[in-house]
């Protein structure tokens, strides 16, 4: 028996995965496929914003180790170049 997919969703971080979620979701058969293995760190995907992460369809409150409120960024000699 073969197996059909609608969609063929090529990396499963955290865009892909998001892409998947919504095309499922709205009734596509999707197949997702990632080179690694999961559950995984990615550093790219370890921070998002209040903006981001109110876009992503699930609740993600399990995996959170830490908040962050305040990023200051510093040049080389300390001086200080935004507050955030």
């Amino acid at each position: 028996m073969t197996e059909h997919c609608d969609v063929l969703v090529v990396g499963a971080g955290p865009a892909g995965s998001s892409t998947g979620h919504r095309l499922a979701a709205a009734g596509a058969r999707v197949v997702m496929i990632d080179r690694a293995r999961f559950p995984r760190d990615k550093p790219c995907g370890g921070g998002g914003t209040t903006r981001g992460l109110g876009l992503v369809p699930a609740d993600i409150t399990p995996v959170v180790e830490r908040e962050v409120h305040r990023v200051d960024l510093r040049l080389g000699d300390d001086r200080p170049l935004l507050p955030i």
